[in-house]
């Protein structure tokens, strides 16, 4: 009887302990659905600080226990969304540079692309490209043909933009409309800007399409000029007037040209800014980190 009472003590024993390790896993298990949960809704909202935190915890507390592949992938996105792009390709590269799972091809082709997005983001075009044809050499997604294409328009580079997309993916209509708009930008030459100044005092700076600055240089130097020539008349070299007034109208002429320049330079920058930014915004809608809208 004595023996039946002592398994008996043990089994109950072993059962609660049992119960009680089962509980904690329970436990342990509902918490990192919930703290995951959370990160992924943050990250659903773009409040990629506070979700970029809530996976690291996540990160931290299951190192060693679970497949955390996805997890650095998600830690990778918000980099990106925080604008920290050596970060993102910190851990991007090191999830394309651990032991490849035929299983996790699709979190790889992801990992590739969000690489070379970042890379791109970054201007670092021709590293961008280099990734995408050096990780996935077979791959013929509409991403892909989409990244090349985008890289060779942000270098200018619109035979190859066009023979990425009408190769793999001939019926992207936004692509190569934005290709067409790209070969169709006018840019101004600084040097036909400062010309024009020198010879007619303001043309250049019209010429960039700052029609009010180019006709305030024209009356300004014409002004002071004939204030200059008026002086000369009376008193020719020993007249006041004439030196003051002709050697403000030498600077303001050396500053118009100088002026018509840069402004052709500026002119010219800031088409690239708007152009790079419809670039960006073409690959916003794919990768959906940024909101950008392109008017």
């Amino acid at each position: 009887m004595k023996y039946f009472f002592n398994l008996f003590c043990l089994f109950v024993f072993l059962a609660s302990n049992v119960s009680g390790q089962v509980e904690k896993i329970l436990e342990s298990h509902s918490a990192n659905i919930f703290l995951e949960g959370f990160a992924k809704e943050l990250y659903s909202q773009k409040d990629y600080e506070r979700a970029y935190n809530e996976f690291d915890r996540f990160v931290f507390l299951n190192k060693g226990k679970l497949n955390l592949d996805s997890t650095f992938m998600y830690l990778a996105k918000c980099s990106i969304g925080l604008k920290r792009y050596d970060n993102a390709n910190k851990i991007l590269k090191n999830l394309l540079d651990s032991p490849y799972d035929k299983h996790n091809a699709e979190l790889r082709n992801s990992a590739v692309y969000f690489y070379s997005y970042s890379l791109f983001l970054q201007e670092k075009n021709e590293m961008s490209l280099k990734i995408l044809n050096t990780e996935s050499p077979q791959d013929t997604s509409f991403i892909k043909s989409s990244l090349i294409a985008l890289n060779y328009l942000q270098l200018r580079n619109y035979k190859l933009s066009k023979e990425a997309i009408l190769n793999k993916n001939p019926n992207n209509s936004e692509i190569l409309f934005l290709i067409d708009n790209g070969e169709k930008i006018s840019y101004k030459s600084p040097f036909l800007a400062g010309l024009f100044s020198a010879i007619i005092p303001g043309t250049g700076k019209i010429y960039t399409e700052r029609t009010f600055d180019g006709l305030f240089s024209l009356i300004s130097i014409g002004i002071l000029t004939w204030r200059a020539y008026l002086g000369f008349h009376e008193d020719q070299y020993n007249s006041t007037s004439f030196w003051f007034y002709g050697s403000l109208s030498a600077l303001l002429y050396a500053g118009n040209v100088y002026g018509s320049v840069k402004s052709a330079e500026l002119y010219n920058e800031q088409l690239n800014v708007n152009y790079n930014f419809k670039i960006r915004c073409q690959l916003d809608k794919i990768f959906k980190i940024f909101d950008c809208d392109p008017n």
